[in-house]
């Protein structure tokens, strides 16, 4: 064996060592490409074009090999922290639209369940991108909606992750609203720019807002009237089953009513006020 191989042999089992040793600790700090993601993040220089690039292809592989390593939860953390750090402290819309896809496919690639957390997260993302948009003064008209379709995108894949593996069957509500709010805003974005070739995309996401807030509106309705039939149900089981049970009746017997004691079913007869088999007070006269 040559001198070279020999040294590419010793470099492979020392880099074979360190990657056990970090996966064995659960964190990546002893890890040279997070370490470094973690430094560009925090830069002073952050907002820069170049270092936000350079975060985000660090971010991109380093989420794709935790994939590999079937460190699921790491990766698909690691994606939204990053996204998020580019966001509101960089400001970079454009990177962070990226990685956002990235997060999106490997939610989809892992299997990982809609919870909570999850769509709260969600929100959270959609809150710091179009804050991040409304900050930057110098961006121009064109990149501006491309980046809003671009969100209209990344929105309308969450919607059919939370459809393929959450526990609502056609979507969360809550990714519902945010993608008809946002497509009503791209809606009223281009009609307030006035541009004509831009109609049939201002229609499309009119369109799509209103139905998307349509059917928010309708599972919510139908999820308050689910909630209510079942109160009515569990009440009218637990009164059922108060009612004391007749002691083995003959069969000639009359059987009582079954519905007798339940107070909401049969109300009590009003009084006549000419009842006279009601006791007179007594009256003394003076």
């Amino acid at each position: 064996m040559s001198a070279a191989a020999a040294r590419r042999r010793k470099q492979k089992a020392l880099k074979a060592a360190q990657e056990a040793e970090a996966a064995a600790s659960g964190d990546g700090s002893s890890d040279p490409v997070i370490l470094r993601l973690n430094s560009l993040l925090t830069a002073d220089n952050a907002t820069d074009e170049s270092v936000a690039y350079e975060a985000l292809q660090l971010a991109q592989s380093q989420v794709r090999r935790l994939v590999k390593t079937n460190r699921y939860a790491e990766a698909t953390d690691l994606a939204y922290a990053t996204s998020l750090t580019l966001l509101e402290k960089a400001g970079r819309v454009s990177v962070s639209s990226q990685l956002l896809a990235v997060l999106v496919e490997v939610l989809n690639e892992t299997h990982t369940v809609c919870s909570g957390e999850w769509t709260g997260r969600m929100e959270t993302l959609d809150k710091a991108y179009r804050d991040a948009l409304e900050r930057d003064d110098t961006m121009e008209k064109d990149e501006r909606v491309r980046l809003g379709r671009l969100h209209v995108q990344f929105l309308r894949k969450a919607l059919k992750w939370s459809t393929d593996l959450g526990t609502v069957r056609l979507g969360d509500l809550k990714l519902h609203e945010l993608l008809g709010r946002q497509c009503w805003r791209m809606a009223t974005q281009l009609s307030a720019a006035g541009d004509g070739g831009a109609g049939g995309w201002r229609r499309s996401f009119r369109l799509l807002g209103m139905e998307v807030l349509r059917r928010t509106r309708m599972k919510w309705r139908k999820k308050q009237l689910l909630s209510t039939t079942m109160s009515w149900t569990k009440n009218h089981a637990m009164a059922c089953a108060a009612m004391p049970s007749p002691t083995s009746p003959s069969r000639n017997s009359p059987q009582p009513s079954r519905n007798a004691s339940l107070p909401f079913l049969h109300p009590p007869p009003k009084k006549s006020p000419w009842d006279t088999s009601a006791p007179l007070p007594n009256a003394t006269l003076s």
